[in-house]
C-alpha cells in the first residue's frame, strides 16, 4: 500500500511539473501571439500612411500643374526645406518635388 501510494505521490509531482511547465509556455506563446497581431497592425497602419502621403502629394503636384506656374504652391515649393522630418518621412514638399522632377523627365 505504501509503495502505491508512493508511486501515486511521484505520478502526481510529475503532472503537477509538466503542468507548470505547459502553463508558462502556453503564457509565452500568449505574448508571442499578442506581439505578433501588433506588429502586424503597426506595418497595416505604416502601409496606409505611407499610401495616404502618396495620394497627398500626387493631388497637390496635379493641383499645381492645373494652377500654372503662378500658383501659390509652385511658390511654396520653391522655398527650400529640409530633406526630412523629424521621424525620417519625406515631407509633402520634397514627395511634391520628386513627382514634379519625375514630370520633367518624361
Amino acid at each position: 500500500l505504501d509503495k502505491a501510494i508512493a508511486k501515486l505521490d511521484s505520478d502526481r509531482e510529475q503532472l503537477e511539473a509538466r503542468l507548470t511547465a505547459l502553463a508558462r509556455e502556453n503564457k509565452r506563446l500568449k505574448a508571442d501571439l499578442t506581439a505578433l497581431a501588433a506588429s502586424k497592425a503597426t506595418d497595416s497602419s505604416s502601409a496606409l500612411r505611407e499610401q495616404m502621403n502618396a495620394l497627398a502629394a500626387e493631388v497637390v503636384h496635379l493641383t499645381a500643374k492645373l494652377e500654372g506656374p503662378g500658383s501659390p504652391i509652385a511658390k511654396a515649393l520653391a522655398v527650400p526645406s529640409d530633406a526630412r522630418s523629424g521621424n525620417g518621412d519625406r515631407s509633402l514638399a520634397d514627395r511634391v518635388r520628386a513627382l514634379q522632377k519625375a514630370d520633367a523627365t518624361s
